[in-house]
């Protein structure tokens, strides 16, 4: 069977395509897990220390959870995968629901899917190293620049 996409093209699909269409899906089960809690919260009278706990709590996990559901057939022989999945799209969520920004989340995403395949499309092991430490220095500088640097100015 021939390959449909140059490694060039599979980049790029699995770079601007993916992240998108599984970010917006994300979104909308973010939304409905919102929704749901308000709706608890309302009912039951909760307070706010209480809807924070499940909103940073259980959000996370479900959405987690359901990243792996979605993996699986991508990484159905390996669990280590799947918990890496897992990991990145709990912290995704909580970074996401911390500022309510989705495209916090879609940047991460994009960036993630670009340095992994480039890496796998490319074989080059500095390119993954390299990968891995841009992942993280945008990370650190986003902490920087709106939650700690926000945390001093209020």
């Amino acid at each position: 069977m021939p390959q449909q996409f140059s490694p060039t093209q599979s980049l790029v699909f699995s770079t601007l395509l993916i992240p998108m269409a599984e970010e917006v899906f994300s979104l909308a089960f973010i939304g409905l897990f919102v929704f749901i809690l308000v709706l608890m919260a309302v009912r039951y009278n909760w307070g706010k220390t209480e809807f924070a706990g499940y909103y940073f709590g259980l959000i996370p996990i479900a959405i987690g959870l359901l990243a792996m559901i979605w993996h699986s057939t991508a990484y159905q022989n390996s669990d280590v995968a799947l918990g890496l999945v897992f990991g990145f799209w709990f912290i995704k969520t909580l970074i996401v629901l911390a500022t309510g920004f989705f495209l916090v989340g879609w940047v991460m995403h994009l960036l993630n899917n670009f340095f992994m395949d480039f890496s796998r499309l490319y074989s080059d092991g500095t390119v993954l190293g390299f990968t891995i430490f841009l992942l993280f220095a945008v990370l650190v500088l986003y902490l920087y620049l709106y939650v700690f640097k926000k945390r001093n100015v209020e």
